[in-house]
């Protein structure tokens, strides 16, 4: 990953604008880091300060940070997959097979969307997997708990990984 710097003047005819687009069109944007008015000693000028890899395809700034974030979401995940215990890798498959279940019987197309898999994660590496204590973790977003949780704990004592 590199930066580029671009400045452009407020009375700039277009030249400096159509150098940056230029640059955009040929280069894989990950990230705009800021974008500023400058007023140095009577020079206004914007500053960009670009976060790029070689390539030519241009992303949207929505588009770049979306696939930033998504990219350190994954490394998070990762981490956390290779702290889990046998134990409970086997309990966050389970809560796996659980959300694509509720995914399947909601027709929802991202079973994410009923829980993240950082959420199940959190949820197998909790003490005791019950629903208060889905309900009192702070880590999981609160529309989710209402809607799923219930749901996706039903019947726990039947698995052979529980207690």
């Amino acid at each position: 990953m590199q930066i580029k710097i671009f400045y452009i003047s407020v009375h700039d005819n277009g030249a400096m604008q159509e150098e940056m687009n230029i640059f955009l069109r040929t280069h894989k944007v990950i990230r705009i880091v800021d974008k500023e008015h400058v007023d140095s000693e009577g020079f206004m000028f914007w500053s960009f300060r670009i976060w790029y890899i070689e390539g030519d395809k241009m992303l949207s700034a929505e588009e770049a940070t979306r696939q930033m974030l998504k990219g350190k979401y994954k490394e998070d995940i990762e981490q956390m997959k290779k702290n889990l215990d046998d134990k409970q890798k086997e309990i966050f498959e389970q809560l796996r097979v659980r959300r694509q279940k509720i995914a399947d019987e909601d027709a929802i197309q991202q079973n994410y969307n009923i829980f993240s898999d950082k959420e199940l994660l959190i949820m197998a590496t909790l003490p005791e997997l019950t629903l208060k204590a889905i309900m009192d973790n702070p880590e999981i977003k609160k529309e989710r708990k209402d809607k799923y949780a219930k749901r996706l704990v039903e019947n726990l004592e039947n698995l052979e990984f529980r207690m």
